[in-house]
């Protein structure tokens, strides 16, 4: 009896643990029953357990992944503000009642744990409320002012007329300001009045933000302060009609790694691949395979190159609409007739050009605008493309590729500023 109090002891002990050390991540806001309103700011908490590297946001809708909503590279976080509900990277949700948050977090051990929202939560559409006059200081003898403009969407550069009346005969000057979508005041001195005037012309400047406004109207008669509020009003960015052309020219780097087989030395292989293949041109690439035969017996040199393409987007508008954005080449140039295979890198291409940390082939190079629009909002995460060529190895399978004339087209409508 007494030996099986012992090893149900170890068990209980063993079971606790790992309850205790085991490694997980747990979503603990939003984790169903949530409504969170679009374009609001909220926080993603989460709880971890173990020795994380970074962790991965994905928002969900019916189970079934919308986009990431951000990378938190800080392994000591457990909270991420998310500043406008409803935007992921490239993208932008709509509202809906099924919805879920997963977090996935990257062990140092290389592997992860992932956990989901345990019920939905619900997005909701944003409040846009109709024009509505109210008084910020409810005292007696306040008079409203009724304003306009009780909703609608403005352009920038647009001319605004603000009209406003009171019952009380005033010649004071009107003081307008500028509320933005979250109460604060975005611009204190929006204007002035004329004495007397009870409208006023504002054109809306090419550098405020995108977003829902409202203008305060104030003014003092004796004693009382006379103020009133417009209804919300949405501005937008205005874009030039006509787009603009950017045509770059990527930084290129060529590289070759050997894999050989026998008593072939690396410096054969290196002697044979420079008789049997040209160096690329400046500005060209070269991918693809070759394999020869040294001497006599199994003696084989397995040669195979790759090239990293980056495009330096630095002067290009980043706040414009992205028309048209194609990846061009020369291709054929050289004995192989295959395509070559293109992935998007998410890490720095390393010196011996490993393919660790690829993103994915990308299917269709014609249209670059989803991977341009992230390269131009996220720079950082701008490390280029890596290319490759096609082949199956064998001693016989040659096929190396040239590419020239390598260039990336951009059509833009840049915003009016």
């Amino acid at each position: 009896m007494k030996i099986k109090k012992e090893f149900l002891l170890i068990v209980m002990i063993a079971v606790l643990s790992n309850l205790v050390f085991s490694e997980y991540v747990k979503v603990k806001s939003p984790n169903g029953g949530e409504q969170w309103e679009l374009g609001t700011e909220k926080t993603i908490t989460w709880e971890k357990s173990g020795s994380y590297t970074k962790f991965r946001i994905v928002l969900q809708k019916n189970n079934v992944r919308v986009g990431d909503i951000a990378w938190v590279n800080n392994p000591d976080k457990t909270s991420y503000k998310w500043e406008k509900v409803g935007e992921y990277i490239n993208g932008s949700a709509a509202a809906g009642n099924d919805y879920k948050i997963r977090i996935r977090g990257y062990l140092s051990n290389g592997g992860s744990k992932i956990d989901d929202s345990d019920s939905n939560f619900k997005i909701t559409e944003k409040n846009t409320p109709k024009f509505q006059v109210s008084n910020i200081k409810k005292k007696k003898r306040v008079t409203d002012i009724n304003i306009t403009p009780s909703g609608g969407k403005y352009k920038t550069g647009q001319k605004l007329q603000i009209n406003w009346k009171t019952n009380w005969k005033t010649h004071k000057v009107f003081l307008l300001e500028l509320f933005n979508d979250n109460g604060m005041i975005f611009k204190r001195g929006l204007g002035k009045s004329k004495p007397g005037y009870m409208n006023f012309v504002w054109t809306i400047p090419g550098n405020i933000l995108e977003g829902f406004y409202t203008i305060r109207i104030t003014t003092r008669e004796s004693t009382q302060l006379v103020r009133g509020l417009s209804g919300k009003f949405q501005i937008s960015w205005a874009y030039k009609d006509k787009a603009s052309f950017f045509l770059i020219i990527p930084k290129i780097d060529n590289r070759m790694g050997i894999r050989k087989k026998g008593d072939v030395t690396y410096n054969i292989c290196k002697l044979l691949s420079r008789q049997n293949e040209r160096a690329p041109d400046p500005g060209e690439i070269r991918v693809g395979y070759s394999s020869y035969i040294w001497g006599k017996g199994a003696n084989q040199c397995f040669c195979y190159y790759r090239s990293h393409v980056l495009f330096d987007l630095t002067n290009i508008p980043k706040d414009g609409i992205i028309k048209e954005a194609k990846l061009k080449f020369d291709k054929n140039f050289g004995p192989c007739k295959a395509t070559p295979i293109i992935f998007v890198l998410n890490q720095k291409w390393n010196k011996s050009g490993n393919p660790e940390g690829l993103k994915g082939h990308h299917a269709n190079p014609e249209d670059f605008r989803k991977i341009v629009k992230k390269w131009l909002l996220f720079p950082k995460a701008n490390y280029g493309l890596r290319f490759t060529g096609r082949g199956g190895g064998k001693v016989d399978d040659v096929c190396l590729l040239y590419l020239s004339n390598v260039r990336l087209i951009l059509r833009i409508r840049e915003r009016i500023k």
